[in-house]
């Protein structure tokens, strides 16, 4: 998702004309979806029930924070350098960066867990260890029916 979203920002920056940037909008879009949602799901993960919503709301919180002040530090930025790319670069740069760090976050479920849930045909990313007992202790009767 980072990288997606880095390279259409960079795209952004080199476009020439409008339908190359909205092309590249469009990329930067995709990567940003997917990061979206896979920060959503490792937060759920590594947060308790009773810290989830604490969690999720101060990401949530960062998230509209930058996207409200963007746009002025983009423009700043702009004018600072003369160059009206400037901010899609700079942008590019730090989603790079935060994509690198994320390639660093250790795995939220533990090894058995994951693969008795793989194994037993459950795929849903955030099933609980009830889920995967039901159904191992379904696919255990279907096995001995």
């Amino acid at each position: 998702g980072p990288l997606l979203n880095a390279v259409g920002m960079v795209g952004c920056g080199c476009s020439t004309t409008v339908e190359e940037l909205l092309a590249w909008r469009f990329v930067a879009g995709a990567g940003n979806a997917a990061y979206l949602g896979t920060a959503q799901l490792w937060l759920t993960d590594i947060a308790t029930p009773e810290t989830r919503s604490r969690i999720i709301g101060a990401n949530h919180g960062a998230l509209l924070a930058g996207i409200s002040m963007g746009p002025a530090i983009g423009a700043l930025v702009a004018e600072g350098t003369g160059d009206i790319r400037m901010p899609f670069y700079c942008v590019g740069v730090g989603v790079l960066g935060a994509g690198l760090q994320a390639a660093r976050l250790p795995e939220t479920r533990p090894p058995k867990l994951a693969a008795r849930a793989v194994a037993n045909g459950v795929t849903d990313a955030n099933a609980d260890s009830n889920t995967i007992a039901s159904a191992s202790a379904s696919a255990s009767a279907n096995v001995t029916a």
